[in-house]
Order: structure tokens, then C-alpha cells, then sequence
């Protein structure tokens, strides 16, 4: 398994109104700035893994397309569950910023960690920086998940046959076909590694007729 990192783009899209306002004598009204810091929650053991992982936070920050920061942020293997990193950028514009934080697989971030289904590669939140303090983002949850595999629940009325002819459509592999202890829904294990990436095929599945959800199958993560 090759070293996978979280790749942080901080772009401001969007500045408050008055930061551009004028002085009556006709000068621009002096630039405040202030730090940010984007907490990074280990929600899974990268040291729980025969590849070792690591995670490498790059950011990238600019205002009004002007860029004037960058850098990155690693955290190691021997991170444990819990532990709370944090990006920081220092001498950052006072003022509304956009951040989008982007992961590369195969680290998923969540919001919520008892919510499986809004794992995803991405997340864009607003940020306002207090002159000359520190500001602070969302935490986000940072988990790790099987390359290649999907956990895919269909319709209560969907038989194992036209579960078959779902999967077998994209190309994909069944791992594993169960039911669900508490309903007795049907849900598969599956693997794309045959066609493609996992997450180019969820948003596929997503929109399937039968396909009632499709998760990231995330480690240490029950899903019945």
C-alpha cells in the first residue's frame, strides 16, 4: 500500500466588504491579519496498519487569487485515535475566508463520526479570523477505509439476484453478500479494484435504482 496523504487547499473565495472600505483622506484602510489553525481529529489508528501510514497536510492559502502562504503538515504513524493535530497558518488576512480541505485516498474525512454516510473526500466551511488572534475552523474527523471496497445496502424488496445484476453491471466483485441483524436488509461487501476507483462508482451506485446506500467501508466502523 503506498503512503497516501491529505492533500489541505485553504482558498479564500469570499472577503467582507469592509476590509476594502477607504479612509476619507483616499487610503486603504491598513490590512489586519490574524492565524488559523485547522484541527484534525485521528479518528483512526494510522499505526493499526501493516502499511504504516502517514498523512501529509498540505496547504495553500491566497487572497483574492493572490497567493502568499503555503506549506504542509505530516502526521505521523504514530498518531493514536483522538489526538487532535492542527494546521496552522500564521499572519493570515483578517477577514470571511472560504477553507476547502481535500483528502486523497485512502483517508476519508467525517463530520460526524456515528454518520457513515457523510464520509467524503472533501469539505468547504467559513472561517472569520480576529485581528491580530486566532481563529479556528470546524474539526474534522479524519478516517482511513479499504481501497477499492464499497458497503452497498439495496431496497427491502431487492432479491439477492437483482443484487447481483446491480454489481455485476459496474463491473465490480462481490466480497461478501449479508443481512443486516437488526432488519434482515440485504447489504454487500464489493469490490471495484477490477474497474475502477471506490469513489467513482458510490455516486453511481447512489443513483441506482434498488440502491438504498452506499458507504465507504471504513475500518472499525460497524455498520448493523
Amino acid at each position: 500500500m503506498k503512503r497516501s496523504s491529505l492533500i489541505l487547499i485553504l482558498t479564500p473565495l469570499a472577503v467582507i466588504s469592509c476590509a476594502r472600505e477607504r479612509h476619507p483622506t483616499g487610503q486603504a484602510s491598513p490590512q489586519l491579519y490574524g492565524t488559523l489553525a485547522v484541527p484534525l481529529v485521528d479518528s483512526f489508528h494510522l499505526s493499526d496498519s501493516t502499511a504504516n501510514w502517514s498523512a501529509e497536510v498540505k496547504y495553500y492559502l491566497s487572497e483574492t487569487r493572490v497567493p502568499f502562504d503555503s506549506g504542509s503538515y505530516t502526521i505521523t504513524p504514530g498518531s493514536q485515535v483522538g489526538d487532535v493535530h492542527r494546521a496552522t497558518v500564521d499572519h493570515v488576512p483578517s477577514e470571511g475566508l472560504i477553507v476547502t480541505v481535500n483528502t486523497v485516498r485512502p483517508f476519508v474525512i467525517m463530520t460526524r463520526k456515528d454518520d457513515v454516510s457523510r464520509a467524503r473526500f472533501g469539505e468547504t466551511m467559513s472561517v472569520v479570523i480576529p485581528p491580530y488572534s486566532r481563529g479556528e475552523s470546524q474539526a474534522l474527523e479524519i478516517w482511513a477505509y479499504h481501497p477499492y471496497r464499497l458497503v452497498v445496502y439495496f431496497d427491502r424488496d431487492v432479491i439477492q439476484a437483482q443484487a447481483d445484476s446491480i454489481v455485476d453491471g459496474i463491473g465490480a466483485r462481490v466480497i461478501s453478500r449479508q443481512r443486516s441483524f437488526l432488519d434482515g436488509d440485504l447489504f454487500y461487501y464489493i469490490s471495484t479494484e477490477t474497474a475502477g476507483y471506490e469513489d467513482q462508482f458510490k455516486p453511481v451506485l447512489e443513483n441506482t435504482a434498488g440502491v438504498r446506500n452506499v458507504y465507504f467501508d471504513i475500518f472499525g466502523h460497524s455498520y448493523f
